[in-house]
């Protein structure tokens, strides 16, 4: 099985359905800063994982398509957003939205995603007590995702961080909506209680290790690669287990290294690959990336519950690339 003929197939197919999804949105300048972000690409993993899921399940991926890119709209919208508060320039190699248009109509386009993305999902072919399910657990996702995003704020400003703190963080804000995707991809198919937990924590644990490897690589990865400035992590202060770690072992030369970067987004480069090294010197980096591939296993371990299937292949083999990718 080659994992990226087959991500690129299941990609090609959410990429059809997105066509004409912003059809029913008549004023222009709405939909073209609607439109902006998801036409800049990505991976689609979310919709991807809900495919996937479904298909381990029993199911079909016609009946989870429409969920599927829901989930996609509201990841996006949550990237506007995100934008927009951490005063980033670039995503997916092109303008942020409100680099493209402006901050009001970059807030209005994140709203606009967020709504879209409740209508697409009527179109989910599901029982009426399966649909209520799926509203509501989506909605309860969108909460938890706002609320990791404001431990993500508010952290910026706190140096006495926990690792217990900064896993809570980054499970509500990136792998709550990995978890709705597996589980919601389990339900449309009918699949027993079981099932849905079990592909649940797949998506939870997927999650946790896929924003830790976010984390390493934006230490160690060059901008070209990543599509977005690297090292921005370090320029905002975000407080990522790499340096919540690095605080814990630290002396004071390090820290001074640490500080003339930490939340200065004028840190020249020199300045910031001296604090990179640091961080590789205290193992920190070198931690994020064990913790990655911890989770990534017990991601795996989580579909023991299933029988040998080529859907089953595909997600091990997604936890498995989830560690070496390099954007």
């Amino acid at each position: 099985m080659n994992l990226r003929l087959e991500l690129e197939s299941r990609k090609n197919e959410v990429e059809e359905y997105l066509k004409n999804i912003f059809d029913p949105i008549v004023q222009a300048n709405l939909r073209s800063a609607m439109e902006h972000l998801p036409n800049a690409g990505g991976k689609r993993l979310r919709p991807i994982c809900a495919m996937l899921a479904c298909e381990l399940a029993g199911g079909r991926v016609e009946e989870v398509m429409p969920f599927g890119v829901a989930l996609e709209l509201i990841h996006n919208f949550t990237l506007v957003h995100d934008d927009i508060m951490d005063e980033d320039d670039l995503r997916r190699g092109t303008p942020t939205v409100h680099n493209e248009f402006s901050i009001p109509t970059a807030i209005n386009a994140g709203n606009g995603l967020h709504s879209h993305a409740f209508d697409i999902v009527t179109r989910s072919n599901c029982s009426d007590a399966t649909f209520r399910r799926l509203v509501r657990e989506m909605a309860v996702t969108v909460r938890a995702i706002g609320e990791g995003q404001q431990d993500d704020i508010d952290f910026e400003i706190r140096d006495d961080v926990t690792v217990e703190e900064y896993f809570r963080m980054i499970e509500n804000k990136t792998a709550k909506i990995f978890e709705m995707a597996c589980r919601g991809g389990a339900l449309i198919s009918g699949a027993s209680e079981e099932a849905v937990l079990a592909l649940g924590d797949f998506g939870m644990n997927f999650g946790i290790s896929f924003q830790l490897s976010d984390d390493h690589l934006d230490v160690v990865s060059l901008s070209h690669e990543m599509g977005k400035t690297s090292k921005s992590d370090l320029k905002k202060n975000k407080k990522t287990l790499i340096i919540v770690t690095a605080f814990e072992k630290a002396g004071p030369a390090e820290r001074k290294i640490l500080d003339r970067v930490l939340g200065n987004q004028s840190a020249s480069e020199k300045d910031l690959d001296k604090a990179a090294e640091v961080l590789v010197k205290l193992g920190s980096v070198d931690r994020a990336r064990r913790e990655a591939e911890r989770y990534a296993e017990r991601a795996k371990r989580s579909l023991d519950f299933f029988s040998p299937s080529p859907a089953k292949a595909v997600l091990k083999a997604l936890a498995d690339y989830n560690i070496t990718r390099k954007y």
